[in-house]
């Protein structure tokens, strides 16, 4: 859930690479910055 209440689904890559572009995609779908994200991992 996002911080409004709402579900939201994030997509999970099974493979070992990412295509260009497709981390910062799914950043974008789940309103995440990368300070953020490396504050996760």
């Amino acid at each position: 859930m996002n911080d409004k209440g709402n579900k939201i689904t994030i997509p999970v890559p099974l493979h070992k690479e990412l295509a260009k572009g497709t981390l910062k995609s799914i950043m974008r779908q789940v309103d995440i910055n990368l300070e953020e994200l490396l504050g996760l991992i």
